[in-house]
């Protein structure tokens, strides 16, 4: 048997802690350097801080319902809303509080006559003109797109589709056609438009082109879908949905002051502004028209169409019948318009007819209880819940929403985390004492880079930041501390080289950052 031997214990070579670079403290000059930029940018970003809307003391119309309509606003971000209400077939008071432009030289108070976007709410209207077109006898519910289209060369999937799915948004069609999702995710960030020169001869191609996953049948809401409809409607007629919608809707129910893709725009119309205060472009589009991309109406006008519809006299009444399910409990849907049952908030529950729209600065609703004949029509200039107006104003109760619930909004969290990017992005680097790896060594490509992002999201959290939230001051100290960062970095400049090691790898990361922070700002800025 043999002996054991010792081994020599094993000893793992040890990778040799990187060297700790002692980084120059700024010189007293360059502090004050630092100093300066910062008191100046605070000072620039307090002359431009972001004002989201607030509701002033303007009023305009019957005395008793603006006071009505103030308190039913008054925790909401409006810069003005106006409303109508009545029983039946009567019309009850018209009023408004606030201002149709908030500009500082260019206010102005809103009026129920102030003609704004309306939104979805076009799609009564286009649903009204859908169950018209079926009393006249020039379209069934069962009629197909391929019928209506014969010659379009449409996939058998979409000819298939008849003016009843798409009016009950049973299509299976999304909201918006594949070629225009991305483009309307950025519009609704910066604020644009959507619909943009969109036709309806586009519609049907998007349609053609978009892929749908087997939805067909079940509710999905379509903007795409009606805007197919409307116009549908006016190729079996032989008009175009504008003239056709003004003819055979507006014109009997007196909507005089209402209209799909006016040109120009509305005189008097209002200033509107996104919920952060941001001017918004109108959503223009003759393709969407009919889906509420470029309708506008006023407070009073939305009333008639209420009044018509509570006293059951509106052209193409049958429109307002439920007819199928939605993704919403207890909410049915017809064409164009929803019957819901909802709580009072004292216990007991009443069935509702209504609908809403917004666009990016216009939002508006009408309810009509039919128990009661009672309804309101709401609007206003501003990104704001107008449905939770018109049940405060038909007494349901709607509490305000929590701080909770705000703070731990997605909009909410994201700008807090582009203020904190925006100011990390120089001030740790320009405030550092040691460097411990070579990428914390600060060289000219560095700074630049530093300096471009942070400018840049400071700019496009501005733009788009949930500011009826987040304190606008948060704005002011967030450029004041990047601005102290920025303006130690680059007082250090002279001091500094281009980088020498990985050019290559170097560069170009750079290069792509900053074609990244510049195509957010363009974005941010020109759509």
């Amino acid at each position: 048997m043999s002996a054991l031997r010792a081994r020599p214990p094993r000893t793992r070579a040890r990778a040799a802690a990187p060297p700790v670079v002692e980084l120059p403290r700024p010189t007293r000059r360059q502090r004050l350097v630092g100093l300066v930029a910062a008191l100046a940018l605070a000072a620039l970003a307090l002359a431009l801080l972001p004002r989201p809307p607030a509701l002033r003391a303007d009023a305009t119309g019957d005395p008793a319902l603006a006071e009505r309509l103030r308190a039913a606003s008054t925790d909401l971000d409006v810069q003005g809303v106006a409303a109508a209400t009545g029983t039946g077939g009567d019309v009850a008071a018209e009023a408004a509080v606030g201002r149709a432009d908030a500009r500082p030289g260019r206010e102005r108070a809103m009026t129920p006559g102030t003609p704004q976007e309306i939104g979805s709410v076009t799609k009564s209207l286009t649903g009204l003109l859908l169950a018209d077109a079926v009393a006249r006898g020039e379209v069934e519910p069962t009629t197909t797109l391929g019928e209506v289209h014969p010659g379009a060369g449409l996939p058998a999937d979409v000819a298939g589709l008849t003016l009843a799915e798409l009016a009950t948004h049973a299509s299976g069609l999304p909201s918006l056609g594949d070629g225009r999702t991305l483009r309307g995710l950025v519009a609704n960030v910066a604020a644009g438009n959507p619909y943009a020169d969109q036709s309806a001869a586009d519609l049907l191609a998007e349609a053609s082109s978009t892929r749908r996953d087997g939805g067909r049948g079940r509710y999905s809401y379509s903007n795409l879908g009606f805007g197919l409809l409307g116009h549908a409607l006016a190729e079996r007629a032989g008009t175009p949905y504008p003239q056709l919608l003004d003819e055979r809707v507006l014109r009997p129910l007196g909507m005089a002051d209402t209209a799909v893709t006016p040109d120009p725009l509305p005189a008097g119309r209002a200033h509107e502004v996104a919920a952060n205060g941001r001017a918004v472009e109108p959503w223009t589009s003759v393709g969407s028209g009919p889906a509420g991309a470029g309708a506008w109406s006023t407070a009073a006008d939305l009333g008639r169409l209420a009044a018509a519809v509570a006293a059951g006299t509106a052209p193409g009444q049958d429109a307002v019948a439920p007819r199928a399910p939605t993704d919403q409990e207890r909410t049915l849907t017809g064409w164009g318009f929803f019957t819901a049952e909802v709580d009072t908030g004292d216990g007991a529950r009443r069935t509702l007819l209504l609908n809403n729209g917004a666009t990016a600065g216009g939002a508006s609703s009408l309810v009509v209880d039919p128990a009661t004949g009672d309804w309101v029509a709401v609007t206003t200039p501003s990104a704001a819940p107008t449905q939770t107006i018109a049940f405060r104003l038909l007494g349901v109760d709607v509490p305000p929403a929590g701080a909770r619930e705000r703070w731990l909004s997605p909009p909410v969290l994201l700008t807090l985390f582009l203020l904190v990017v925006g100011v990390s992005a120089v001030l740790p680097a320009a405030l550092a004492r040691r460097a411990r790896t070579a990428a914390q060594v600060p060289d000219r490509l560095r700074v630049l880079d530093a300096v471009v992002t942070s400018a840049t999201l400071l700019v496009v959290v501005r733009l788009t930041g949930a500011w009826q939230t987040v304190p606008p001051a948060l704005w002011a100290v967030a450029v004041a501390l990047a601005g102290l960062g920025a303006g130690l970095l680059v007082s250090r400049w002279r001091a500094l080289d281009w980088p020498r090691e990985r050019w290559a790898r170097r560069w170009t990361g750079a290069g792509l950052g900053f074609a990244v922070v510049a195509g957010l700002a363009g974005a941010a800025v020109l759509l």
